[in-house]
C-alpha cells in the first residue's frame, strides 16, 4: 500500500504490521481455514473461463454472478485451490430466493467436476465434466473423477455451475449461496446472485443444429438427451437393433429395400417430439453417412443409388417432416470427384425431390440448383482472404435454399470459431454469434462421440478435441 491510511481509515501503520493484520483479515473474511492453518483458497470464474491446474487463484472475492432469460442455461465455476493437500471435499448449492418469495429451487442446478485431459504436447487442459449425480441413475457419482474430491497442494479442482432457469421464474434478482463442505462439515460459503430477465426462450431454437451422433448404444440414449436438453439437433440416431438395408439377388444385383420399423418409429418420435420428455420436436435429419454399407452404395453405384433414392421417395415423402431431411453422401469432396458430386445432385434432384442435397463445400457456380443446403467450413471457405466469402452463400439463401457452416481441423486458429481443448473458451461461444453476423441459418459438427476415457481426448492432425463432445 501507498497510501497514508489503510482500509479502516486510521493513520498507517508499521508496513509489517499491516500485512500481518491484512492477511489475517482476509482468512477471517473468507473462511478458508482448517483449525489455525490456511490450507485452502475458494475463488470463483466465469463459463468462458479455461482453468489450469497449477494456476494461481483470483484475489477478488468469491462471488457468482449471472444474468440469465427464461429457460436459459447459463455457468459459471467455483474454484478449490489447495495450499494443502485437502481429501473429501463437497458442494452443494441452495435455492435462491427472488423477489416477492419467489424461488429458483436448488434443483434448477447441475454440478459437474471439470476434469484435467492429456493433450501431450499442450500438457493437462481443463475439458471433460463428471456430473455429481448419474442423470441416468439419479445417484452420486463419486469415486475418482466425481465428487466427493481430493484436492492436491498447489493444484486447482474447478466444478462448474450450471443453471437451467425455470420458464416460469418471475423476472428479478435472486439470491443464494454454494456451500463448500468437507465430509459432511461446512467450511466456507460463496454468494450467488442471478438477474433474471423478463425474457423466455423458446424450447426450441431458430438456429439450425446438425450434429452427429454415431454412438447411441446405451438405451437410454443419455447423450442424445443431453444434446436435446441443450438446444442441438443431431444428424443422425443409429437403431439398436439394425438400420434399412438394400437386399440383392443370387446374382448380386439389387432389388428391394429391407426397411427397419425400429428406425420408422425412432424418425417419427424424433419429428414429433415425443422421443424427449420436454416434447419438443427435433429440427433436422440427414439421410445416408451413419447408414454404412447402404452409404457406400448411395456413394459408388448409381444403379443402385437411384433405386435407394427412389425408395426413400416412396417410403417417406408423404411424412409431414420430410422437407426437414436431407441426403448427406459424400463428405467434403476433392476436386477431381466434383463430376459425381454434380451426378448426384441431378439423381437427388430427379428420384428424391423432397429430401434435400446436403454438401460440405465451399459454394461452386456449377452446383447452384442441386445443393440445397450448403455446408462450408466457417473460416477457411467464409470468412479467409481467398476463398468465396459470404456474398454467394448470401446469394443462395435468397434463393431459398439453406447455408449451415462447420469447424474442422482447419479451423485450429485461436482467432477461429472452434471447439478445441487447446484454445480460450471464447472460440466456442463465437462460433454461434459468427454464424449470425454472416446471416447462415445453421452449423455442423461432425462427430460427438464418446473420447476413449475421461482423461484420454481425441486429436485429429493438430486439433485437440475435433470429433468428441463426450467422455465416457
Amino acid at each position: 500500500m501507498t497510501s497514508n491510511k489503510n482500509y479502516f481509515g486510521t493513520p498507517s501503520l508499521p508496513d509489517s504490521f499491516l500485512l500481518l493484520l491484512m492477511f489475517v483479515f482476509s482468512l477471517a473474511i473468507s473462511g478458508h481455514t482448517l483449525g489455525d492453518q490456511a490450507e485452502y483458497k475458494t475463488w470463483t470464474a466465469s463459463s468462458t473461463q479455461k482453468i489450469q491446474q497449477g494456476q494461481r487463484p483470483s484475489t477478488a472475492q468469491p462471488l457468482i454472478r449471472l444474468a440469465a432469460a427464461r429457460n436459459e442455461h447459463e455457468s459459471a465455476q467455483v474454484v478449490i485451490h489447495g495450499l494443502k493437500g485437502l481429501r473429501k471435499i463437497d458442494m452443494s448449492l441452495s435455492d435462491l430466493a427472488g423477489p416477492g418469495g419467489a424461488v429458483i429451487p436448488s434443483a434448477a442446478w447441475n454440478l459437474y467436476r471439470v476434469n484435467y485431459v492429456d493433450c501431450e504436447d499442450k500438457g493437462l487442459l481443463p475439458d471433460s465434466m463428471v456430473p455429481f449425480v448419474n442423470p441416468v441413475s439419479g445417484r452420486r457419482i463419486g469415486g475418482k473423477y466425481g465428487a466427493p474430491f481430493d484436492v492436491k497442494a498447489g493444484n486447482n479442482v474447478p466444478v462448474w455451475l450450471e443453471l437451467h432457469v425455470p420458464t416460469d421464474a418471475k423476472p428479478g434478482v435472486y439470491k443464494g449461496q454454494v456451500t463448500v463442505s468437507q465430509n459432511g462439515k461446512a467450511l466456507d460459503t460463496v454468494p450467488v446472485e442471478v438477474t433474471v430477465w423478463p425474457i423466455t426462450l423458446p424450447k426450441t431454437t431458430e438456429l439450425k443444429t446438425y450434429f452427429n451422433l454415431s454412438w447411441t448404444g446405451h438405451p437410454e440414449r443419455a447423450y442424445l438427451h443431453s444434446l436435446h436438453e441443450h438446444r442441438i439437433d443431431v444428424w443422425n440416431i443409429s437403431p439398436m437393433k439394425g438400420n434399412h438395408k438394400l437386399l440383392k439377388d443370387r446374382k448380386g444385383n439389387f432389388t428391394t429395400m429391407k426397411w427397419s420399423g425400429e428406425m420408422d418409429e425412432i424418425l417419427d418420435a424424433y419429428f414429433d417430439g415425443s422421443m424427449f420428455k420436454d416434447g419438443v420436436p427435433g429440427k433436422t435429419y440427414l439421410f445416408g453417412y451413419g447408414m454404412g454399407s447402404l452409404n457406400e452404395i448411395l456413394k459408388k453405384d448409381e444403379q443402385g443409388r437411384i433405386k435407394i433414392l427412389t425408395a426413400f421417395e416412396q417410403h417417406y415423402g408423404h411424412k409431414s417432416w420430410i422437407k426437414n431431411t436431407a441426403w448427406f453422401i459424400v463428405d467434403e469432396p476433392k476436386p477431381k470427384h466434383m463430376a459425381r458430386v454434380e451426378l448426384i445432385g441431378r439423381n437427388i434432384k430427379q428420384y428424391s425431390p423432397n429430401i434435400g442435397f446436403l454438401l460440405t463445400s465451399r459454394y461452386l457456380e456449377n452446383l447452384k440448383g442441386l445443393v440445397t443446403i450448403w455446408d462450408p467450413i466457417i473460416n477457411y471457405e467464409v470468412i479467409e482472404y481467398g476463398t468465396p466469402g459470404p456474398e454467394p452463400y448470401r446469394e443462395e439463401m435468397r434463393a431459398g435454399r439453406s447455408v449451415i457452416n462447420c469447424i474442422t481441423v482447419n479451423s485450429n486458429n485461436s482467432m477461429s470459431p472452434n471447439l478445441f481443448i487447446h484454445h480460450s473458451g471464447m472460440n466456442t461461444r463465437i462460433w454461434t454469434w459468427a454464424t449470425w453476423m454472416l446471416g447462415h441459418d445453421g452449423i455442423e459438427f461432425w462427430e460427438t462421440k464418446p473420447a476413449p476415457s475421461v482423461t484420454k481426448p481425441k486429436k485429429y492432425g493438430n486439433a485437440w478435441g475435433d470429433g468428441s463432445l463426450f467422455y465416457r
